[in-house]
């Protein structure tokens, strides 16, 4: 049975005096969309308050910022934690640069940190494949690892703070992946969505590609484009793969060309000049329910640099309902040149 996706919006005017141009009367386009898939709602507007703000990364390097930090080499030995060795033998994992080891204040019962790089400050150019491959392939083992050794805890997910506007509380590049009992809110709107809508994600993949005003393109099993509704004020992106439906599946079909399309990605925000972002990567459970791997992927920035005002406020906070302050169909046109 096909699944209809509807793309749904309220677009309005907001009309006032303007003190910018003599108090004439102006126009401001806003507008209420709603998730194709979830039903939750997103406000598109306030356009042009918001900027990419630049990172002064050799600031974060000066020692007097910086600071002690155990990610780095001559550190992490000491002050790392380690995992129970009937999880992990030998206690932590490693590959390249990279080291994976439990966190130290962790979220939930099975919480990992893989530190990626030896250096302290990383842009995102430094973010290479090498590195990002090592990185993401430690936390599939530690994934398989914790499966196997605790299968109730069945829902895999990579959860990534880049750069301080992204709330991450160490600049020495990491990620942090889980296996939660309980999914997430995001991961438990997909697996619900999946519930009512078998093949709901295929039809959303196809609708975009058809439509083609947010589409971006295709890396082998991935299909990449900026959401509908985005949650982040500077948009959102994502790659889904629809018939990577489980962990085995990613792992097996899916990871080389995940990281083609993640690099093309940072390239781009970084040529216009956003340095941070969040990131969550999830797939369907070992066992039950069935979810294509997905990536999202959310821009941050502070608003500025005079009071290092974060780009979430009552909307998001409390509320609970994103803001977008870029049209997605604009942060389509810019990505699309490099895919």
């Amino acid at each position: 049975m096909s699944v209809a996706v509807s793309f749904e919006r309220r677009p309005a005017v907001s009309r006032l005096l303007d003190p910018r141009q003599g108090f004439s009367p102006a126009a401001a386009p806003v507008e209420v969309r709603r998730d194709p898939v979830t039903g939750r709602t997103v406000r598109v507007g306030h356009f042009g308050a918001v900027r990419p703000v630049p990172l002064d990364l050799e600031r974060y390097a000066a020692p007097e910022v910086k600071g002690h930090c155990p990610f780095c080499p001559g550190n992490r030995e000491r002050e790392l934690p380690r995992f129970d060795p009937a999880v992990i033998p030998g206690g932590r994992l490693e590959a390249g640069e990279a080291v994976l080891a439990p966190n130290l204040f962790p979220y939930d019962v099975h919480g990992a940190v893989c530190v990626l790089t030896r250096d302290h400050v990383v842009g995102l150019e430094g973010l290479t494949r090498r590195r990002l491959a090592d990185g993401l392939g430690l936390g599939l083992a530690y994934w398989k690892a914790v499966g196997r050794a605790d299968p109730r805890h069945r829902y895999p997910v990579m959860a990534w703070n880049y750069m301080p506007p992204s709330g991450g509380g160490l600049v020495h590049p990491h990620i942090q992946f889980f296996r939660f009992d309980i999914a997430p809110r995001a991961l438990a709107e997909a697996l619900e969505a999946t519930a009512r809508h078998p093949g709901v994600w295929a039809a959303l993949a196809e609708a975009e590609r058809a439509r083609d005003e947010r589409y971006l393109g295709r890396t082998g099993p991935w299909e990449w484009w900026v959401p509908f509704a985005p949650v982040g004020i500077w948009g959102e992106v994502w790659a889904l793969a629809p018939g990577l439906g489980r962990l085995e599946a990613l792992e097996s079909a899916g990871w080389g060309a995940l990281l083609d399309g993640l690099g093309r990605v940072l390239a781009c925000f970084a040529d216009a000049g956003i340095h941070s972002f969040n990131a969550a990567l999830f797939v369907g459970p070992d066992a039950g329910e069935p979810l294509p791997a997905q990536l999202r992927i959310v821009p941050r920035t502070h608003l500025n640099l005079r009071d290092f005002a974060p780009d979430l406020n009552f909307f998001q906070a409390v509320l609970e309902e994103p803001v977008c302050a870029v049209w997605p169909e604009d942060l389509a046109r810019q990505l699309r040149p490099y895919f």
